[in-house]
């Protein structure tokens, strides 16, 4: 029995005309993974450079005290009535946190990761006032994401390659901003490829 085949319509699994489309990419597919569900489900784009770490002293887990503080303190202040935090608690992790921010604050460090969010920039300098072109973007590793800054003269001489969605490597200084989170800002930048 075919209920279509008595109005004519047809079933468009069976039409010649189809066009074939090649498959996205893994990267492409965990991207648009991303943008739907907010959070990478199948993998993640660092997955295939597993091989890799190896290269890397430094990652963003050491900083994640840090980072759950600021997201925490993003969210709000405690409101009446919720579960209180140990005050001998509060203050270890805040005595964590300032040992984070006393080490990594001004370290130089090399760290692979996903460039998500780019974004070019015109700022006018203070001193000079030319205007100039930065980028900003978020880094992301396997553990955490940091604010990444691509000031002009390092914006001029990567801007060819600098793009989100793509894994690479950069070497920067680890920032604290006013808000006592941290940023990276980039030195020198390279596509990793497998």
């Amino acid at each position: 029995f075919d209920m279509m085949g008595d109005i004519g319509i047809k079933d468009p699994a069976k039409d010649d005309n189809m066009v074939e489309c090649k498959e996205f990419d893994k990267l492409e597919l965990l991207a648009m993974e991303k943008e739907v569900l907010n959070t990478y489900m199948t993998g993640h784009p660092l997955e295939e450079y597993k091989s890799m770490e190896g290269n890397y002293s430094f990652n963003f887990e050491k900083l994640l005290p840090l980072l759950a503080q600021n997201q925490a303190d993003d969210e709000g202040d405690e409101e009446e009535g919720d579960v209180s935090i140990d005050e001998d608690e509060n203050l270890e992790e805040q005595e964590e946190i300032e040992a984070i921010k006393k080490e990594y604050a001004g370290k130089r460090v090399k760290v692979m990761g996903l460039l998500e969010d780019f974004t070019k920039k015109q700022y006018e300098n203070k001193r000079t006032h030319e205007k100039n072109a930065m980028g900003t973007a978020r880094l992301t590793d396997k553990y955490a994401s940091v604010d990444t800054l691509f000031f002009s003269r390092v914006y001029d001489q990567f801007k060819n390659i600098l793009k989100s969605d793509i894994v690479v490597e950069i070497e920067g200084t680890l920032q604290k901003k006013d808000d006592d989170s941290v940023s990276l800002s980039a030195n020198s930048v390279k596509v990793l490829s497998l």
